[in-house]
């Protein structure tokens, strides 16, 4: 039917195939989410400056590795998009150190971490736990002696912050 589509009516291509596809007759290849994955993870790597480059490589396999061994002890392994997530943050702040003139991992500090996280106040919680993962994973690899990260917190608001009503109002 999609290939009748395309040759006589192409304006119905993307309606059926939207169709097929929220059905499960249209499933994509096999490995082509993982292919795709991978490739935005090697240019979010690229896009890192290269004296940070190294680190933010290992990083990716790290996670890489982590989801797979999630995965072969039936736990819950990390979205793909979480690792990517995960690296933007990282890409990121390299970025912001690189134009500030840092050629290494090892002169970062936690006021570099607080600077960079102020700058998007919506997102610190998700950046910071990027860059707390990666901190953790250098540190372990003895690029820098401590972690930076860890004495940074992103307080998030927990249930309802708006306005109540009284009984009164209520009614």
């Amino acid at each position: 039917m999609l290939a009748r589509a395309r040759h006589g009516q192409p304006e119905l291509v993307g309606a059926l195939t939207d169709f097929f596809r929220t059905h499960g007759h249209l499933d994509p290849p096999p490995g082509l989410a993982d292919r795709r994955a991978a490739a935005r993870r090697a240019r979010r790597i690229e896009a890192t400056p290269a004296p940070l480059r190294s680190q933010v490589t290992g990083f990716a396999g790290f996670l890489l590795l982590q989801r797979e061994q999630a995965r072969q002890l039936g736990l819950r392994p990390n979205q793909l998009k979480t690792i990517e997530i995960r690296l933007d943050a990282v890409r990121d702040l390299a970025i912001r150190l690189h134009a500030e003139g840092h050629t290494s991992w090892a002169g970062v500090t936690t006021a570099h971490l607080e600077s960079f996280l102020a700058l998007t106040p919506a997102r610190r919680a998700s950046r910071l736990a990027g860059l707390r993962q990666f901190f953790a994973y250098v540190h372990r690899a003895k690029v820098v002696l401590h972690n930076p990260a860890d004495p940074v917190t992103a307080v998030q608001q927990r249930g309802f912050h708006g306005p109540t009503l009284t009984l009164a109002q209520q009614r």
